[in-house]
């Protein structure tokens, strides 16, 4: 006889299962209440965080809070002033001042920023400031902290709404216990938990079609819409977040009930949304753009004409990345030695004006757009700089096949081994679970064994957050993105937590009998 499949079970007979509304409402109360408390406990005391999970393969993003005054107070983007903070007026007449009287000292960039794009980072500052009435001092925290919250609000709500509040509590906790996740919302100021918070955000709303539960005609029409949608936003604040459409177009594709017709509708209603999305932002930061070099120049300020690219160059960190695991071909995980490696090509190949080796940083903060060096040039922005890596990377990669798989297989061993630990905290007070990355595969054989095929493709659905520590690069914290293994462990927990309270209603049936 065929294993039943537990989502059925546990949706039917767990005694958290939901019968009637009042009970149905009670449920949702509490299960919001405790999922909203636990973050306040670590918005409120950031010192108890845990500081070991941290990504330091990349800087953050300070630089960008230059630009949050005048957006602020003007609604102009990107423009900063080469001022103290603190010598500014904060209030919208002492803006216009600055912009009237700013001259020279008005500028278009700050160092190398905004011009390699994601420039929906600098507008995470807004909600912080808006709570505080000012853009003295931004930060990223309570944007991050708000959408974080929000997505594990999200994510318990979807679980209560298809019928399963325990399992959406216990993945709402362990998801909201994340070591690196907390650490990364509420103490660094940067984008680096976005990967993470956007996995669970889209997992929240495709719930009804991994379960087949609650699934309407409209919510089947609504959803690919807004999941394009959403996802492209989040793109012009960070790359790596978008990779979950992997897993979107997977679950789009695997329903048994859906007619191959509609599955392709879904697909490209997805694309074409996410498209159209990136479409429109395209055009607004173009306009930004154009209406700040307006007003920059005619302060008298200067305006960087320089590259752009629109969002995070690929072909850099590519490159870069081997280095996690290449001991034959001279990879590093270091920016100088990318360009390095590429001046002299754009010298001979295209006769391009660049720098003589070896390059430093300060040979690169010599080599700038104007006689000030208001504005320094970048390499990675050069015609031609990522056509030479990526020639390089996949010369290397063809010719050398068995090169570049053992550092996918290294890279792969490290995602498994290099995770997070499982733990459910609140605040100062917390425990940590006898669960570890390498321990899900043959629990997910085991959940396929059994035709669990709903909770297997909850795990699967959070397999894109590690495609960044496997097709780039794996060292500094980058296989901390993972998050299936927390999936994992929800899972089983909510399973174990079912079999002892039958096991445990069984004696009782027992003992009266």
């Amino acid at each position: 006889m065929a294993a039943k499949p537990f989502i059925h079970m546990h949706l039917a007979k767990t005694p958290m299962s939901i019968s009637s509304p009042v009970r149905k409402g009670v449920f949702l109360g509490i299960g919001l209440a405790v999922v909203l408390a636990q973050q306040l406990f670590f918005a409120v005391d950031r010192k108890v965080l845990d500081d070991r999970y941290q990504l330091h393969a990349s800087r953050g993003i300070t630089v960008q809070s230059r630009f949050v005054y005048f957006l602020y107070y003007l609604g102009l983007f990107p423009v900063a002033i080469e001022k103290p903070k603190s010598a500014l007026t904060y209030s919208g007449e002492g803006a216009k001042r600055e912009l009237r009287e700013g001259g020279k000292k008005l500028r278009t960039e700050w160092w190398c920023t905004p011009r390699f794009g994601d420039l929906g980072k600098t507008y995470l500052y807004l909600p912080g400031a808006l709570l505080k009435g000012s853009p003295r001092n931004p930060s990223l925290r309570p944007a991050n902290a708000l959408a974080f919250t929000g997505a594990l609000l999200l994510v318990y709500f979807m679980f209560w709404w298809v019928g399963s509040p325990g399992l959406g509590i216990l993945t709402a906790i362990l998801m909201g216990s994340n070591p690196f996740q907390v650490f990364e919302v509420y103490t660094h100021d940067s984008v680096f938990g976005w990967p993470i918070l956007t996995a669970i955000l889209i997992f929240a709303l495709h719930l009804p079609f991994l379960t087949g539960r609650m699934l309407t005609p409209v919510y089947r029409r609504i959803i690919p819409l807004l999941a394009g949608a959403l996802l492209a936003t989040i793109r012009q604040i960070r790359t790596e977040p978008i990779l979950i459409l992997f897993a979107v177009v997977m679950t789009y594709l695997v329903p048994k009930r859906a007619s191959g017709r509609e599955r392709c509708v879904w697909v490209l209603t997805l694309f074409l949304s996410f498209a159209s999305a990136l479409f429109l932002w395209s055009r607004y930061f173009d306009h930004k753009i154009h209406q700040a070099d307006l007003a920059v120049s005619s302060a008298g300020g200067e305006v960087y004409l320089g590259g752009r690219t629109r969002h995070h160059i690929f072909w850099h960190p590519i490159w870069c990345g081997l280095g996690d695991f290449d001991h034959q071909y001279g990879y590093q995980w270091d920016d100088i030695a990318a360009i390095t490696f590429a001046m002299p090509v754009l010298r001979t190949r295209y006769g391009v004006d660049v720098p003589d080796l070896p390059v430093t940083p300060a040979s690169l903060e010599r080599w700038s757009l104007n006689e000030k060096n208001t504005y320094l040039r970048s390499p990675v922005l050069l015609p031609h700089y990522g056509e030479i890596l990526r020639e390089d990377v996949l010369d290397h990669i063809f010719r050398d096949p068995l090169w570049y798989g053992r550092i996918l297989a290294h890279r792969a061993l490290r995602i498994l081994v290099d995770t997070t630990p499982v733990r459910i905290g609140f605040g100062r007070w917390g425990f940590g679970l006898p669960w570890a990355g390498i321990l899900v595969p043959p629990f997910c054989v085991a959940l396929a064994w059994r035709r669990s095929y709903a909770e297997l493709s909850m795990i699967l659905f959070f397999i894109p957050t590690s495609f960044t520590t496997l097709l780039v690069y794996s060292g500094r914290g980058t296989s901390y993105y993972s998050s299936w293994h927390i999936m994992g462990a929800s899972v089983l927990l909510s399973w174990a937590l079912r079999e002892a309270s039958q096991f445990a209603q069984r004696l009782r049936s027992g003992e009266r009998h």
